[in-house]
């Protein structure tokens, strides 16, 4: 299977179709010139985008934040902590604003589909693997950002954004995800990948949000907003995915498609039963985290990030 993947990439270097029979509305005509060429123009343009928000929106409203905090403590804070702040303040800002938008891109993509309240639906026309179902042409798009997306997140964590505690797990994360999102384009598990991505991308709104909240001194809201990142965290995350994704992309292929045609989901079954069981600890250990801080709440804390080394910048 392996290299019949590899063949299929040569020919689309080539220039020769492959389309495995899926019938879909691809963007530049052929669906692996697609997904090789649009996500870097993509990466390409999340990083000229997240510059120009900085420069014109985040920074601007994080100096007018840090200026209000030093008025209001009658301090003045160092060249070092004022740069560290405005790093953190800006990358909040970013991810808070991108999230949103995922989010409400995949729930408008969704929403009115069959799938969206019954996964079974996930398989409905599919006598294969992968899958040989129609593939439209918001699907195809939004895999394509979000690929995108995650090709400049990479070297963005590695090299710019803040380097808390769960580092290495952020990083494996992210391999984690993009390995999920091209291998689910291959063999054509778009409908539940889409599901993943909006399940994923609604708590990492209340998380950014609570960070801001934090960073600009309103520790209610700071709680408030950690209040509901954790109940969305566990329900989506925990719950929801495990019991709802996970289940259905563990038995309905082979109840609905391997055993009714005589289909052998190998190595596909294999492949995504170990990505998923890697993305489904990686929640385990950060629920671990979030109980900490919601522990530290209780007994009278803040809700701070405990991945973080320092929290004297954050107040």
């Amino acid at each position: 299977m392996w290299e019949a993947f590899q063949a299929r990439v040569v020919d689309a270097i080539k220039g020769k179709p492959w389309d495995d029979g899926v019938p879909g509305r691809w963007i530049t005509g052929d669906r692996m010139a697609d997904v090789v060429l649009l996500p870097p123009l993509f990466a390409f343009g999340f990083v000229l985008l997240r510059r120009v928000l900085v420069s014109f929106l985040f920074e601007p409203s994080g100096v007018a934040v840090m200026t209000r905090r030093m008025k209001k403590s009658g301090s003045k804070w160092d060249v070092p902590k004022q740069a560290e702040f405005l790093r953190k303040w800006n990358e909040s800002c970013w991810k808070c604003f991108i999230y949103t938008v995922f989010t409400t891109f995949a729930f408008l993509a969704t929403c009115t589909e069959p799938y969206f309240t019954n996964p079974q639906q996930f398989w409905a026309g599919a006598t294969q693997v992968p899958l040989n179902y129609y593939v439209p042409l918001k699907h195809a798009l939004f895999y394509h950002i979000q690929i995108g997306f995650y090709l400049q997140a990479v070297p963005f964590l590695m090299f710019i954004e803040v380097r808390r505690k769960d580092w290495a797990e952020s990083f494996a994360h992210h391999i984690v995800t993009l390995g999920l999102m091209y291998y689910s384009y291959y063999v054509n598990f778009t409908r539940p990948g889409v599901i993943v991505m909006l399940l994923h991308d609604v708590s990492d709104i209340f998380l950014e949000a609570a960070k801001l909240s934090r960073y600009a001194g309103r520790q209610s809201a700071a709680t408030a907003w950690f209040a509901a990142f954790a109940l969305s965290w566990i329900v989506l995350r925990v719950v929801i995915f495990c019991r709802v994704i996970v289940l259905s992309c563990m038995i309905d292929p082979i109840v609905m498609i391997a055993l009714p045609y005589d289909v052998d989901p190998q190595p596909h079954y294999s492949i995504f039963a170990t990505l998923f069981m890697v993305l489904y600890f990686l929640h385990l250990y950060w629920t671990w985290l979030i109980l900490q801080v919601v522990r530290k709440q209780l007994t009278g804390g803040t809700a701070s990030d405990v991945r973080e080394d320092d929290d004297s910048d954050d107040g």
